[in-house]
């Protein structure tokens, strides 16, 4: 699915209709405050098998995104807070974006999973897999198609 041109996009798109990231986004979402420790990530990350964790202020306003692959490839200090571990420069979505351009937005934005908000508010989030599955239980040519 990376390696997908835009005319394969926009015809996966186009089969799948009217999908919307609101229709296949988690809602019931784990996050952490700018100030959570490393080692509280960590454990989330190995707790949830998540591979991305939201970062949200007090209020609900979506702040950033820790990956899991960034954590292991940095030198992660047991002291370091969330805030220094995020990624805020990062496509986010809508409740209405159309499925084709979430996959435009995880391929440019190299990620792979894309925030959902409302406002400034983080109202949910999709994941590469949110994405497989819509197209397998939207495809209407079937398996294997």
């Amino acid at each position: 699915m990376q390696h997908m041109g835009a005319a394969e996009l926009q015809a996966a798109a186009q089969r799948v209709g009217t999908v919307t990231a609101g229709t296949i986004m988690s809602r019931d979402l784990v996050t952490v405050g700018l100030d959570a420790p490393a080692e509280r990530v960590a454990a989330l990350f190995r707790r949830h098998r998540f591979t991305s964790i939201p970062v949200a202020g007090p209020d609900g306003r979506y702040l950033g995104m820790i990956f899991q692959i960034h954590m292991i490839a940095t030198d992660v200090r047991p002291a370091g807070l969330a805030g220094a571990l995020m990624r805020a420069d990062m496509p986010t979505a809508r409740a209405d974006t159309p499925l084709g351009d979430l996959l435009t937005l995880m391929a440019e934005g190299d990620v792979d999973a894309v925030p959902v908000l409302s406002g400034p508010s983080l109202v949910g989030v999709v994941t590469r897999t949110d994405l497989i599955s819509a197209f397998a239980r939207h495809d209407p040519r079937g398996p294997g198609g």
